[in-house]
């Protein structure tokens, strides 16, 4: 299901000695270059590596032999003794090994995973090849004496290289190519003696086949200290965008967690390590609590405090160092509610040393379970919110457990301590209370979802209801955070079929794709007051009835994820029940068309599906052989 991937190591970077011999291996907030480059490249999709080393090769060759362990992936070395002489020699080192599109990067530039997904959404024509072009070309990442320049005209590059005067964007330095990048590289080493990547970019840009696709979003070129730098800030800058954060973390515990979240990456300290820390300082500050008098009291405030924004570091961490897991999200979690109930237990000891009260006793009972019940909804509520957000509502206020830990440290810092816990218990239930408020409503994209759903119930075709879901279910494993568009484009791309009286039928064209056309224009247009009258955000309207227009011939990465969903969905649901209705004929030639549109990796996951029904394997096996052939 993955993609290859070649990488360029080969440099020497002279200009980054000061921080290492070899540049793949210089090291930023404790994850090298190179490990930097692969692991975006395996978020992206790829799983299968070629690292061309050059200076410096046998301590390269050995990391990415340690790498290949740690990671479990596949990475070849190939050897440029030519390193010298250009990097596009060290691309010819892999024509031997690769044949399929695969993607090429840089092993010193960084990049969000995003921008390689999409431009691999792309299909490539034959003898193309596509880059991926900034067009912000004011994007402060970048070196504006050292970066390569480009001229696009029509989704078209007309012209690279580092000294354009007449340039609209940026050479990004992620490629999705084809076989064709060898043969203009060996034309542009014999026809100008330009042993350059950029060299073998004009030659194809000059006969049309270099496309560039729009990449917004973060890169950059690491190749001095002060680009070192600028990539720590931006990737420090990019953990202040998690949407669950409170007020509290935002504007106080997020900046100063970063602050030592950007030295902990240094050390050889893990996140579920931090976690640990974190909780011993509140298990610490609990037993400040209990112990009685205002100066623990304060104490433990304070180190109360300091162990929650603590808490931040260790997610920041594994965002950092690719560290991020499962597991160590469920333990954080865990320590984290052993934490608030030993915190609020020491308040409720403190109160209760002084006078045994049942009315404090209720009080830090009730401040527990507003505790837990807040923490026990969260998941529910985040999904909620970010739907509504996605669909044009707004965020509001989040009440969490920076907030919780911060009321804590206020009611002990000013000795008041029973109004502080009666605050709490009320906060923190009536929000729990709000929430199940929230999440009984349901937002007008779900609303949207059902109705598409009781329409497509009724198609008179038995494989659509199945389909539609099939399709989404499909959407969402190729890209699990598509947004509500795309998801409401999926299940009613083929909703013209289960409206008898106004479906476009087979019969009335001669040509096949101009019934698909026109059946994906009636689906738009039968979606499209569905979703108003659902009342879904109109941006939203908009882009998923255009998406629904377009899913059967692509042309932009949502739509190209669009029909590759469909086309995958057709050949794991649809295929049998079309084979018993239509015979060996014309599944066969329907199944050559949808497999024809399928990107690389779609194609991969086609082959791979499997029916019970020999005649219909033999069928789809033939289908494979006449592709590849």
């Amino acid at each position: 299901m993955g993609i290859k991937c070649l990488i360029i190591a080969a440099g020497n970077g002279s200009r980054l000695r000061q921080k290492g011999d070899s540049k793949p291996l210089v090291p930023m907030l404790g994850i090298s270059l190179i490990e930097r480059v692969i692991r975006s490249a395996m978020e992206a999709g790829a799983d299968q590596f070629y690292v061309v080393t050059g200076y410096r090769g046998d301590q390269v060759r050995d990391f990415l032999e340690r790498l290949a362990e740690r990671l479990a992936v596949r990475i070849t070395p190939l050897v440029n003794d030519d390193w010298e002489k250009g990097n596009g020699l060290s691309i010819l080192k892999a024509r031997e090994v690769l044949h399929e599109p695969f993607l090429l990067l840089m092993a010193d530039h960084l990049f969000d995973p995003d921008l390689a997904r999409a431009l691999m959404s792309h299909s490539l024509l034959e003898g193309e090849i596509a880059l991926g072009v900034d067009g912000d070309i004011r994007n402060s990442l970048v070196d504006l004496d050292d970066v390569t320049r480009v001229k696009v005209e029509d989704g078209k590059i007309c012209a690279i290289g580092k000294g354009l005067t007449d340039f609209n964007g940026f050479d990004t330095g992620i490629f999705y190519c084809s076989s064709a990048i060898f043969r203009a590289l060996e034309q542009s080493e014999e026809k100008n003696g330009d042993t350059t990547l950029s060299g073998a970019i004009r030659i194809l840009a000059a006969e049309g086949r270099a496309k560039a696709i729009p990449a917004s979003g973060f890169w950059i070129d690491v190749d001095d200290p002060a680009a070192i730098q600028r990539a720590e800030k931006a990737l420090l800058g990019r953990l202040r965008d998690k949407p669950t954060d409170g007020p509290v973390s935002r504007y106080l515990n997020r900046p100063i967690s970063m602050f030592f979240s950007r030295r902990l990456a240094q050390l050889h300290i893990t996140p579920n390590q931090i976690s640990l820390f974190s909780f011993l300082g509140s298990l610490l500050a609990a037993g400040l609590f209990a112990l009685g008098g205002y100066p623990a009291l304060l104490l433990g405030g304070v180190l109360a405090q300091f162990a929650s924004i603590i808490d931040g570091c260790d997610g920041e961490v594994a965002r950092l160092k690719y560290q991020r897991s499962d597991f160590g999200g469920w333990f954080d979690a865990v320590l984290d509610r052993y934490a608030d109930a030993f915190l609020l237990f020491g308040l409720t000891w403190h109160l209760l040393a002084v006078e045994a009260s049942g009315w404090v006793f209720f009080t830090g009972f009730m401040a527990m379970i507003g505790s837990f019940m807040l923490s026990y909804t969260a998941d529910k509520y985040d999904h909620v919110m970010r739907a509504r957000i996605q669909a044009g509502g707004r965020a509001g206020l989040r009440m969490g457990r920076d907030v919780r830990v911060f009321l804590i440290f206020l009611c002990a810092a000013t000795n008041l301590i029973l109004p502080g816990l009666v605050v709490i218990a009320l906060v923190m239930n009536l929000e729990t209370l709000r929430r199940i408020w929230v999440a009984s409503v349901p937002t007008s994209v779900e609303r949207a979802k059902r109705k598409i759903r009781l329409v497509i119930v009724g198609s008179q075709v038995p494989e659509d209801s199945r389909h539609a879901d099939n399709t989404l279910e499909w959407l969402l494993r190729l890209q699990p955070d598509v947004g509500d568009a795309l998801q409401l484009a999926a299940l009613a791309h083929d909703i013209d079929r289960a409206i008898e009286e106004s479906k476009v039928r087979r019969e009335d064209f001669t040509d096949y794709d101009a019934f698909k056309a026109a059946h994906s224009r009636n689906s738009a247009e039968i979606l499209r007051p569905i979703l108003t009258a659902c009342g879904v955000a109109r941006d939203v309207v908009y882009e998923a009835c255009r998406l629904v227009e377009a899913h059967e011939v692509g042309g932009d990465p949502d739509s190209d994820l669009l029909k590759d969903a469909d086309s995958i969905s057709y050949f794991d649901v649809n295929l049998p029940l079309y084979y018993q209705r239509e015979g060996w004929g014309e599944t066969k030639r329907r199944s050559r068309w949808g497999y024809q549109r399928l990107s690389p990796r779609a194609e991969e996951i086609v082959k791979h599906i499997g029916h019970e029904d020999k005649a219909l394997m033999r069928l789809l096996r033939e289908v494979v052989h006449e592709r590849v052939h």
